[in-house]
């Protein structure tokens, strides 16, 4: 299948393997491990990060480089949040960053709530949420501590800009 396609990705092809599997490319992929939000503590570094969900006086987004900072806030020795930011400059200036904490976790997949905005070259808003987004997450560590970061959003009235984002290769920075 070949692909047409504008800005940030082109033109391309897509091929298709008898029974699902490429045989040639076999090994090539890395393999992913589940990770536990204490194994991704830190700040990670993206690249070609692609945002397809932006509210509508944005349009999609593609960050050549992000940053996605995963940390514990402690307010008391008892009482702490934990929380993770992710921010970058797209395709179009803007400054996009959601800001959010986790909610609750069921295994090593996690309920985030978080609040965007977005803002010009200039400093104008250009969008923000008007509430709370609610979305899963799942974290993946490859054998070389590379992460993948996967964000699904059950509401699909209304997902929010992170619905299907994947953060792949994640550099930790710390």
């Amino acid at each position: 299948m070949q692909v047409e396609a504008g800005d940030p990705f082109g033109s391309f092809t897509i091929e298709l393997f008898e029974g699902g599997e490429n045989q040639e490319n076999e090994g090539e992929s890395p393999a992913l491990t589940p990770a536990e939000y204490s194994q991704v503590e830190g700040n990670w570094k993206f690249t070609n990060v692609w945002i397809p969900n932006q509210p509508g006086e944005v349009g999609p987004s593609f960050f050549t480089t992000c940053t996605l900072n995963i940390y514990t806030e402690h307010f008391t020795p008892e009482s702490f949040i934990e929380t993770m930011h992710l921010t970058g400059v797209d395709n179009h200036g803007y400054t996009c960053n959601y800001n959010g904490q986790f909610a609750s976790s069921e295994g090593m997949i996690y309920q985030y709530s978080y609040n965007y905005d977005i803002k010009d070259a200039g400093g104008n808003l250009k969008a923000e949420s008007d509430y709370a987004k609610t979305i899963t997450v799942k974290f993946f560590l490859t054998q070389d501590s590379k992460l993948f970061v996967e964000f699904d959003s059950e509401d699909q009235s209304d997902p929010g800009p992170l619905d299907g984002v994947m953060l792949t290769y994640g550099e930790k920075q710390d």
